[in-house]
């Protein structure tokens, strides 16, 4: 199904669930009500395609594509929390890459945080995205948000880095800058990934 503009307003708590793949080819506006989506079920937003709105109301609750050589901001979200995740902009306006937040600790999904570059003092216990490119060769950096109400407590921004992980082992990826206080902002990548 392809969409030149999607409005998500769902009266009081309301979902939307994708029984198919939706492309956006213009824009979306999340208003109210949380699109759940799944692998070969995603929204997927095309090259020059974009969004307003995005809220811990009005988010993506599974994965999300964006094809283009854009830079991109995932709405993504899980259980009430809107946790955006986003990219630089990749190289060709054929690149894909697919997003996902989970509000769990990476540990318990088979991610092993024990494991992990000595430069990492710990990883998050609440949280992580799955963030891969599906088509392409670009490396954009990467930027991550936090919230308290998420994330748990950071009190040293200087300190936090983006970590990746590579099959076996937690890379760090460096900071390469944050916005926001301890209660709720950014973080990104120092590395292109």
């Amino acid at each position: 199904i392809s969409i030149l503009e999607l409005v998500l307003e769902k009266i009081g708590q309301g979902n939307v669930t994708l029984n198919d793949s939706v492309i956006i080819t213009g824009s979306t506006t999340f208003t109210s009500g949380i699109v759940n989506s799944s692998n070969g079920k995603e929204l997927i937003f095309q090259d020059n395609a974009g969004y307003t709105g995005a809220s811990n109301t009005s988010f993506v609750n599974g994965p999300v594509k964006k094809v283009g050589d854009d830079a991109f901001v995932f709405p993504v979200g899980r259980n009430g929390f809107y946790a955006p995740a986003s990219i630089t902009a990749p190289l060709l306006p054929t690149d894909e890459f697919s997003a996902q937040y989970f509000n769990t600790r990476p540990h318990d999904a088979g991610y092993d945080t024990t494991q992990h570059d000595l430069s990492i003092d710990h990883l998050s216990r609440s949280e992580y995205w799955l963030l891969n490119l599906v088509i392409g060769t670009s490396s954009p950096k990467v930027t991550l948000s936090w919230n308290t109400n998420r994330s748990g407590i950071v009190n040293a921004l200087l300190d936090l880095r983006v970590a990746r992980w590579n099959g076996t082992t937690w890379k760090d990826e460096g900071n390469g800058g944050t916005t926001g206080s301890n209660d709720a902002g950014t973080i990104q990548s120092l590395n292109n990934i």
